[in-house]
C-alpha cells in the first residue's frame, strides 16, 4: 500500500500499530440494524400484543362505564329516597298538568315526569328553578315569554327541557349523543317501574285502573314506603332503556314497534313484532311498524315510552305499543341496555344490581292488560320484583 494508503489508515480511529510487537492492527468496520425477516417478527410480535390487548382495553372501558351506569341509577334512588322523607311520598310516575304550547299559545293537558319532580333532589336547583319562574331566560332565544311552571313536554324551543343531565344518561348507550330535534330535545337512559301490568294513560287514574297499577310508580300519586309489603330490597324502582334514534326507527333493541293489528295484548304478541328474517329487527309488515323515540323527551310521562318500563317481557327484548300508533295507548316497554347481558336496576331500597337476559319471565301467553293481574306476578321473577305487594317471595337472582 503506497504512503498516502498508510497515511489514511494511520488517521483511523480503529487502527493501530504495536512496532514493539511487531504486530500491526487494521480497521474494521461494524455495522448495526435489523435484517427484513427479523423487522417481520417485530411488526408480528407487536400485531399480536395489540390483538390481545385492545379487546381487554374495551372490556375495562365497559366495565367503567357500566359503574358509571350503577352509580347514576344508585343516585337516582338517593333522590327518590329524599323527596321522600321531605314529602312524605315517593314520586308520582307523571302528573296531569295544565301545560303551556308555545306555538299556538294555548294550554293542554299532558302527564310531567318524575324526572321533572326530582330534579330539586338530584342537584338541579337551578334547573328547577328556572321551570317554576319561566319567563324569557326559559326561552332557548330569549323572545318567547313563558308562564311559571312547565310548558308542555315536546316544546323545543323550552330551554329547561333541552338540557341534557349527565347522571340520566349512560355512558355505554350508543345513542346517547343523538341531536336535539323538534319535539324530541333532550334525552334520558333512566326509566321508573310501571310493574307488571300495562294500561292507557286516560285509564291510569285511581278512578279507573289506576288503583290496579302493581308497580312502585303510579299516574298521579306518590307512594309510601309502607305501600310495598313484598319489601323494598327486591322490589325495582329504577332501571334503564336504550335511547331511539331516527337513523335506526326499527332496531328492536332500541326502537319501539307500533300497532300490530288484530293483537291480544299479550308478550307473544308483542315478540311477533320481530322480523323473523332478522332478529334485530321490527317488521313493516303485518300492520307492524316501528319508531325510533325512546327515552328522547325526559319531561314526557304520557306517553309510556319516554321514561318508564314493565317488568313482563325479559331485558333486552322488543318494546312495543299494543294497539294503534298512539303512545298513550296500553304498551309493554322493556327494560334494555347496551351493557353485554343484560341491564342494571336498582331496587327502592337504594341497592343496585345486574338482571340478567335470561331471567325467569313466566307466562308470554298471559294477557299484559292491568285487569287481567291479580294475586302473584303471571311474569315470573321478573314480573314478581315489578310488583310491590302481591305476595311473592322471589327475590334478586
Amino acid at each position: 500500500m503506497g504512503g498516502g494508503g498508510t497515511d489514511k489508515v494511520q488517521n483511523c480511529p480503529n487502527y493501530r500499530n504495536d512496532n514493539s510487537l511487531g504486530i500491526s492492527y487494521k480497521p474494521f468496520l461494524v455495522f448495526f440494524g435489523f435484517t427484513l425477516v427479523e423487522l417481520l417478527v417485530v411488526i408480528a410480535i407487536i400485531g399480536v400484543l395489540i390483538a390481545i390487548l385492545l379487546p381487554a382495553v374495551q372490556v375495562a372501558r365497559e366495565a367503567a362505564r357500566r359503574t358509571q351506569c350503577q352509580n347514576n341509577l344508585k343516585q337516582l334512588a338517593i333522590a327518590a329516597h329524599n323527596h321522600h322523607d321531605t314529602k312524605g311520598e315517593l314520586p308520582a310516575h307523571g302528573v296531569q298538568t295544565l301545560c303551556w304550547n308555545s306555538e299556538n299559545n294555548s294550554y293542554s293537558d299532558r302527564g310531567i315526569s318524575w324526572i321533572v319532580t326530582l330534579l330539586e333532589f338530584m342537584e338541579q336547583q337551578s334547573l328547577k328553578a328556572m321551570i317554576d319562574s319561566g319567563g324569557t331566560a326559559a326561552s332557548v332565544n330569549g323572545t318567547i315569554n313563558y308562564p311559571a311552571g312547565p310548558p308542555v313536554p315536546y316544546d323545543s324551543n323550552y330551554l329547561p327541557w333541552k338540557q341534557r343531565i349527565p347522571t340520566m344518561i349512560c355512558p355505554s348507550d350508543t345513542n346517547k349523543n343523538v341531536a336535539s330535534v323538534k319535539y324530541f330535545p333532550a334525552v334520558s337512559s333512566y326509566r321508573a317501574s310501571h310493574g307488571d301490568g300495562t294500561m292507557d294513560w286516560h285509564r291510569a287514574i285511581p278512578s279507573d285502573l289506576g288503583n290496579l297499577a302493581r308497580g312502585v310508580f303510579k299516574r298521579d300519586y306518590g307512594r309510601n314506603f309502607n305501600a310495598i309489603t313484598d319489601g323494598t330490597s327486591n322490589t325495582i324502582a329504577f332501571s334503564e332503556a336504550r335511547i331511539g334514534s331516527d337513523s335506526a326507527s326499527r332496531d328492536a333493541r332500541s326502537a319501539t314497534a307500533l300497532g300490530g293489528a288484530g293483537g291480544n295484548g299479550t308478550p307473544d304478541w308483542c315478540i311477533s313484532a320481530i322480523d323473523p328474517s332478522n332478529r334485530q329487527l321490527i317488521k313493516n309488515t303485518g300492520g307492524w311498524s316501528s319508531a325510533g323515540f325512546s327515552g328522547r323527551r325526559w319531561a314526557e310521562a304520557q306517553e309510556w315510552i319516554y321514561v318508564s318500563f314493565k317488568t313482563i317481557m325479559a331485558p333486552n327484548t322488543v318494546s312495543c305499543i299494543l294497539w294503534g300508533t298512539d303512545g298513550r295507548n296500553q304498551s309493554i316497554i322493556t327494560a334494555s341496555s347496551c351493557h353485554s347481558g343484560g341491564v342494571n336496576a336498582a331496587c327502592v331500597d337504594g341497592s343496585v344490581h345486574f338482571i340478567n337476559d335470561t331471567i325467569s319471565t313466566g307466562d308470554s301467553a298471559h294477557p299484559a292488560w292491568a285487569g287481567s293481574q291479580s294475586g302473584e306476578s303471571h311474569y315470573g321473577v321478573w314480573g314478581a320484583l315489578g310488583s310491590i305487594d302481591c305476595g311473592e317471595t322471589e327475590m334478586l337472582p
